[in-house]
C-alpha cells in the first residue's frame, strides 16, 4: 500500500511513501504521519491511499501519529478548494483546517471544563481535570 502525503511545510506537492505491512490496517486518509524527507524527519497528513505509485524506490513511513483520520474527505476537499481559490499550496490550506495541537507530534496538555452542581442547584464552571 502507498500513502500519498502532504507535508506540514509548503513545497507545493504531495509525496508517496510505502506503508509498512504492520501499519496497513491502522492508516487511513487523514492520518497524521512522520516521514523521511531528505536528511530530516517531517510531519504530514495522508491525503490518499494507493495500490501503486509512478515513482520508483519509495521510502517507508517512519511513524503513524494518529490511527484515526483527523482530516475527513470533506475537510480535505475544503482544503483543496481553499488552495485553488486563494492560490496557495494545499499544505498551507491544510494548516488552516487543523488546529496546532493536532499538528504537533506529541499531544500537549489539554484543559477540560468541568461543571459541578452546587448544593443550591446552580452550576459553577471549574477549569481542571478533576470531577
Amino acid at each position: 500500500m502507498i500513502a500519498r502525503v502532504t507535508l506540514d511545510f509548503a513545497v507545493g506537492k504531495e509525496f508517496d511513501y510505502v506503508v509498512p505491512e504492520a501499519w496497513a490496517e491502522q492508516i487511513e486518509v487523514g492520518s497524521r504521519v512522520k516521514v523521511p524527507f531528505g536528511t530530516r524527519q517531517v510531519l504530514g497528513c495522508v491525503t490518499a491511499l494507493l495500490e501503486t505509485s509512478p515513482h520508483p524506490r519509495l521510502k517507508p513511513l517512519t511513524r503513524v501519529l494518529s490511527t484515526r483520520g483527523l482530516v475527513t474527505p470533506k475537510v480535505l476537499e475544503l482544503a483543496r478548494w481553499i488552495a485553488r481559490y486563494y492560490c496557495c499550496p494545499v499544505e498551507v490550506a491544510l494548516k488552516s483546517v487543523l488546529p496546532e495541537a493536532v499538528r504537533r507530534e506529541t499531544a500537549g496538555w489539554r484543559e477540560r471544563l468541568v461543571v459541578r452542581v452546587a448544593e443550591r442547584g446552580l452550576a459553577e464552571p471549574h477549569a481542571g481535570g478533576g470531577s
